[in-house]
């Protein structure tokens, strides 16, 4: 059967099945759960929600969990190419992955990235096809997730936010496109007058 709540696809009968399906349902609803989240570098905190940041430089035990995070948000959104390796060595994308914390569960999920090819455009022109060359680099959300039962709760926003504050360029940042039709939405609401497209 398939759950209609998380997706999951299990067999009822199978007791490793539904062991697996509460773990999974319990992911892909609320995010991952952890105590370590407590001793990871902070980027932000309001009341009981905080914004972590992982990255190359953060102790490997913590990017194993924003791995973790990265894999469960890949498999809800059905993205095999935007998942994170604990291992991965630097890069001139320079990633950082910031995570909103609640309950010590990792309610969202943002990985930014330093992107180099960028170009602008108004939603109109974006969905006619339009791209103006904007010649900067700049910060880009190359993929964002937030657990099923927290959606539209303002989790983007909150991480966005303290991403910007923390890496210095503020609300002025891109997306890597294409969209999945949540990530359109989410763009579209943060960003009413237009974007920048960085890859």
């Amino acid at each position: 059967m398939t759950c209609p709540r998380c997706g999951f696809g299990y067999v009822e009968s199978s007791a490793g099945d539904r062991r697996l399906h509460r773990r999974i349902h319990a992911e892909t609803m609320h995010g991952l759960r952890s105590l370590r989240f407590k001793s990871c570098q902070r980027a932000g905190r309001s009341g009981e929600r905080s914004v972590i940041v992982i990255n190359n430089d953060s102790p490997f035990i913590h990017r194993q969990l924003a791995q973790r995070v990265s894999l469960i948000g890949a498999g809800d959104s059905q993205l095999s190419n935007v998942t994170y390796a604990a291992r991965e060595a630097r890069d001139e994308r320079n990633v950082h992955l910031f995570m909103g914390i609640e309950a010590d569960r990792a309610r969202a999920y943002v990985c930014f990235e330093r992107r180099f090819r960028v170009w602008k455009c108004t939603w109109d022109e974006y969905d006619a096809g339009v791209f103006h060359e904007a010649h900067q680099p700049m910060w880009s959300i190359g993929f964002a997730w937030v657990s099923r039962a927290h959606r539209r709760k303002g989790w983007i926003r909150r991480t966005a936010a303290a991403a910007g504050d923390l890496l210095g360029f503020g609300n002025s940042f891109g997306w890597y496109t294409p969209f999945t039709q949540d990530g359109e939405a989410t763009a579209r609401a943060m960003c009413p007058s237009g974007i920048f497209i960085a890859k």
